[in-house]
């Protein structure tokens, strides 16, 4: 049999031990005691007085053997090289008073590897090892009943001169075909649009849906490769990874993620993020939004202020400054600036030199992209 020792808690938060044979209470001032002193003492590197480890251990002892003589009986009855003290009651409680509480969590820190029966350490002279239990016992744990998987799925494929159908039938088959043996809550999205991806998705509960499954074809946008399919008066730079959806009339669209990296430039500005990860994001950004924007010079402005104030002693500073230093040429150069004086000029007009401008201008600009998108409580 299992020598099993059960740590409980009485109505009136009083602590008991149990076994097979029988209940007591414990001493709850001399538990809190030990508690204090192996805080105090134990833990702590410098402790290695073997009399008072004995002595902890003792006491533990104690605990477990009590006047009628439990932990000696049970050893004496088996083999059992484990003795098991079940702490899940005294670990979960809830609603203790705070030294209840502080004794409660204490127990499952004790030093029960020390238990000493008087000739020796238990663990060392009989190779008995202490074994805790903490966590809830699974036997009672309620069966969650399988249910359907919710699987969205939508194809985007603008009829469009130039872009290749998809099969999506054949997908939604596909889908079917692979998932026959699970039952399954399928809906589909007909429209291809986003903005109708995410009306559906909000007319669920929130966390409906287990899967979500978008096919389309994704390109990387070059304006003499697809430039000829944007609308008029709108721009995306060469280079940007872009997905083809649908408009709500059923119009090619290109997206791609502007409103994700809007809210990491916005991080990079309120949180102390790495130098190194902010100039990335801000070029990443640079490259994201359209040519000759008004965004282009804010980035350059706020990257290169950034290595100003983040950047003592970095090591990779002079690369991070040429970097930033590049996303303000390329926002003078798409404003047709060409000579080092113009540069000046135009710096000073735009107040790219005074950042108590620049910087809430630029946070005007990142929650302009966002809109209601944000995936964050801002601070």
């Amino acid at each position: 049999m299992p020598i099993l020792f059960t740590f409980a808690l009485s109505q009136n938060q009083t602590f008991e031990l149990r076994s097979h044979y029988g209940t007591r209470k414990l001493d709850t001032s001399a538990l809190a005691k030990l508690i204090n002193l192996c805080e105090e003492n134990y833990y702590t590197q410098d402790f290695d007085e073997r009399i008072q480890l004995k002595n902890i251990g003792r006491e533990l002892y104690q605990w477990l053997d009590g006047k009628e003589g439990w932990l000696r009986q049970a050893l004496a009855e088996t083999d059992e090289q484990k003795i098991y003290l079940d702490l899940i009651q005294t670990s979960e409680a809830q609603a203790l008073n705070p030294q209840t509480q502080r004794i409660a969590l204490g127990l499952a820190h004790l030093p029960w590897e020390l238990l000493h029966d008087g000739s020796g350490f238990l663990l060392w002279e009989a190779n008995i090892l202490p074994v805790r239990s903490l966590q809830q016992r699974q036997n009672n744990v309620p069966t969650i009943q399988n249910r359907p998987l919710r699987l969205l799925f939508m194809a985007t494929s603008p009829e469009h001169p130039g872009v290749a159908p998809l099969q999506f039938e054949q997908e939604e088959t596909n889908i079917l075909k692979a998932t026959k043996d699970q039952p399954l809550g399928l809906v589909v999205e007909e429209s291809g649009s986003v903005e109708e991806l995410g009306n559906l998705v909000r007319s669920y509960p929130e966390d409906y849906f287990d899967v979500f499954h978008v096919t389309g074809h994704g390109v990387i946008y070059t304006e003499k490769a697809f430039g000829k399919f944007l609308p008029q008066g709108k721009k995306i730079k060469d280079n940007t990874p872009c997905f083809i959806t649908e408009d709500d009339f059923g119009t090619l669209a290109f997206r791609h993620g502007e409103c994700q990296l809007a809210q990491a430039v916005w991080l990079c500005l309120r949180v102390q993020i790495s130098l190194t990860a902010t100039v990335e994001t801000f070029e990443l950004m640079y490259n994201r939004v359209p040519q000759g924007d008004e965004m282009e010079a804010l980035l350059g402005a706020a990257a290169v202020y950034l290595c100003q104030v983040r950047g003592a002693e970095h090591p990779q500073l002079e690369e991070l400054q040429q970097r930033s230093v590049k996303i303000l040429a390329g926002a003078a150069g798409a404003q047709g600036i060409e000579t080092q004086e113009a540069f000046g000029d135009w710096f000073v007009s735009q107040q790219l030199n005074d950042p108590e401008y620049f910087i809430p201008r630029l946070f005007e600009r990142l929650e302009e992209i966002v809109g209601d998108g944000w995936l964050f409580e801002r601070f």
